[in-house]
């Protein structure tokens, strides 16, 4: 069993041995700097005698996703589609996002290009085709009609 997997399979079992988890200022949520990336910019402060390792995530320091439409746009997982969790931008694309989790084992749809950065892209470009072809024919499926008929 890889390393890798070890500590994903103790994160995901409570059994992290990481003392001092990243957590982000802007939405709360904790992560190893692995995880997060070790490129990332964090500050420590120290709270009741422990100390607090924070920083801002991806998803909060990049702009709101535009509007689709009359909807709001919201980010979700191109692997599995939830919108909760940590999450960081496909490579070359700034409205793709992936779980760090998802794009460790989705083999089939995401490669990692930068373990220490923690960034991946498309397996192929095939696939990334594949999915905007998708995007598109599926756009107007729930639109609705502007022809009034009296």
């Amino acid at each position: 069993m890889s390393s890798l997997f070890q500590q994903a399979l103790q994160i995901s079992t409570g059994k992290c041995r990481i003392i001092y988890p990243l957590i982000c200022i802007g939405c709360g949520i904790k992560s190893h700097m692995v995880c997060s990336g070790q490129d990332i910019e964090y500050q420590i402060a120290t709270l009741d005698e422990k100390k607090i390792v924070y920083y801002r995530c991806q998803k909060c320091i990049s702009p709101p996703p535009k509007k689709k439409g009359n909807k709001a746009s919201v980010i979700t997982c191109v692997c599995c589609g939830n919108k909760d969790g940590l999450m960081k931008k496909v490579q070359g694309h700034n409205d793709k996002w992936a779980h760090i989790a998802c794009a460790l084992f989705s083999v089939n749809i995401l490669e990692i290009v930068d373990y220490y950065k923690m960034e991946f892209k498309f397996k192929s470009i095939e696939e990334n085709q594949k999915m905007e072809q998708e995007e598109e024919e599926n756009k107007n499926e729930n639109e609705v009609c502007s022809i009034q008929i009296i």
